[in-house]
């Protein structure tokens, strides 16, 4: 078995999944800002294209709109953990928003939030958990990997490669929504993908996204 996981002593940068065994801090990670370490090369975002059947353009703006190009990302959502777990609710900060049951409370979706969620269910809190570039949800990254510590060591250590593949196998998964992307149907996309309550957003972002990266 692996240890308990915990951040560094030292404060990661900003977006760092920085994860050892010890136990538990849990320091504040913002993702506010412009710099990050990490972001995927043209390369892999034309391999994924390429497999995928789509612009490079396309891929382009899903991984600009998702994560800002951070390799890294990750965003807990305490709404999806606490619907699964509700007697960790005491343990668990969460304040619903106005527009939806997602929280817009930093401290409450970042990486030392999932931190703390994992230290009480592993495997709920990365199935409440989206990762890496192309946020994709922890469900994927169950399938890959035996157990949640396994997936959650992987990403830490290959965040791109890992991310990447879990947005392939999500593509693999949603044919008519890969259809939506090719079509360049922003809004069916993003209903899909982000959920119908955000889909208007998302729409918007993804399109203009896409007009700057053609």
């Amino acid at each position: 078995s692996i240890s308990p996981l915990c951040l560094r002593a030292s404060p990661p940068a900003p977006g760092t999944l920085a994860l050892v065994a010890g136990g538990p801090s849990f320091p504040t990670a913002s993702y506010a800002g412009t710099s990050f370490a990490g972001a995927a090369t043209t390369g892999r975002l034309q391999t994924l294209a390429t497999a995928a059947g789509l612009p490079v353009a396309t891929v382009k703006a899903i991984h600009t709109v998702e994560s800002q190009g951070r390799d890294n990302a990750v965003r807990f959502e305490p709404h999806r953990f606490l619907a699964a777990r509700p007697d960790l609710r005491m343990f668990i900060p969460y304040t619903r928003s106005a527009k939806g049951a997602w929280s817009l409370i930093t401290s409450e979706t970042d990486d030392s939030a999932f931190l703390r969620a994992y230290l009480l269910d592993k495997k709920a809190a990365v199935e409440s958990t989206s990762f890496g570039p192309f946020q994709v949800m922890g469900v994927y990254l169950l399938r890959r990997y035996p157990d949640p510590a396994t997936g959650v060591e992987a990403f830490r250590l290959q965040p791109g490669v890992v991310g990447d593949k879990l947005f392939a196998d999500w593509l693999k998964d949603n044919r008519p929504i890969l259809q939506a992307a090719r079509d360049q149907d922003w809004h069916t996309f993003a209903r899909r993908y982000n959920g119908k309550g955000q889909a208007a957003h998302y729409a918007g972002l993804l399109e203009a996204a896409h007009a700057a990266a053609a």
